[in-house]
């Protein structure tokens, strides 16, 4: 199911896509045009001075409101 996400995102040619945890990096090598991050301080770190639509998806337990926290203050 995660090498089927980096295919939809090559599928309909979304800009950027990021890509985080140990699952997702099966996702990322199917992108190809993504980028991974070990880290959710890293992406907030990327995405701080970057403008845009930013969808954050994850599972519960991935705690990826930590990056939408970061994000916003």
């Amino acid at each position: 199911a995660h090498r089927e996400i980096g295919q939809l995102c090559v599928k309909l040619s979304i800009d950027e896509c990021i890509f985080y945890g140990e699952e997702m990096k099966y996702a990322y090598e199917e992108c190809k045009k993504g980028l991974y991050f070990t880290s959710k301080e890293e992406i907030v770190r990327y995405l701080q001075n970057k403008e845009g639509v930013v969808l954050v998806k994850g599972s519960r337990g991935m705690r990826m409101e930590e990056i939408v926290w970061g994000l916003t203050g």
